[in-house]
Parts: structure tokens; sequence; C-alpha cells
């Protein structure tokens, strides 16, 4: 069994410029009750003391962001009850920093996750 707070089921997707690392996104099935900020405390490039939307929802900073991902019929149907459904987005020192695009992307990326077949259990 694994501890409720425990990371699984990552799913990695990176972006290279010119043969460089410029962007990862991921998404993380993490233990039920895990928090937000436990989520981005672990990440690189979004600090605690950083902006988290008034849902709670979303954290975010320059060069970093999470979202936690409202999955409704997840394909494994235990993570409905035992698992939350993190994505996240972090670009490397070759990017721009650029708080308000990070924002933007978050919600848009966990969006998008939300509706795709990780959630749906349907394509």
């Amino acid at each position: 069994m694994t501890p409720k707070n425990d990371v699984s089921g990552i799913k990695r997707c990176r972006v290279t410029v010119d043969g460089k690392l410029a962007l990862s996104a991921s998404t993380e099935w993490w233990g039920r009750e895990t928090t937000l900020l436990k989520v981005a405390s672990t990440m690189r490039g979004v600090k605690l003391d950083d902006r988290v939307t008034e849902d709670r929802r979303f954290a975010y900073a320059e060069k970093g962001a999470v979202g936690r991902v409202e999955c409704p019929s997840p394909t494994v149907s235990s993570r409905k009850t035992e698992g939350a459904l993190y994505a996240t987005i972090w670009i490397t020192d070759e990017g721009t920093p650029n708080e308000s695009a990070m924002k933007d992307l978050i919600t848009a990326y966990t969006a998008a996750v939300t509706a795709s077949v990780e959630c749906t259990g349907s394509e």
C-alpha cells in the first residue's frame, strides 16, 4: 500500500528547444488529503509565498505553477476516493519569467486535463 501523501501515476511532457529543455508539464496523482501547497512545495519554481488563488486550486509563480484537477471519473476508479490529481508546469532558466502567463497556462492546462480521458474515463 502506498502512503496517503506519496505521489504516483506521473505523466510528464518535456519540451525542448534547440536541444535544451524549455518547459516541463506533468499530471501527478497524490493521496486524497494532499494539499495544493504540499504539491507546490515539491515543485521547482513555485514557492509557498508565491500566488495562490482564492479557491486554493492554483499556485503559481514566475517560472512554475500547480493546479488541482477536478477529476469526476478517473480511469482508475479507486482514485476517485483515494487520490487527488494535480497538474504541474515549470519553465527552465532558459525561459522568460512571467507570473501572469503562468497563471493563464496552468488554468488552461488544468481544464484540459479535467476534460481528458484521464478524468472522464472515455475518449
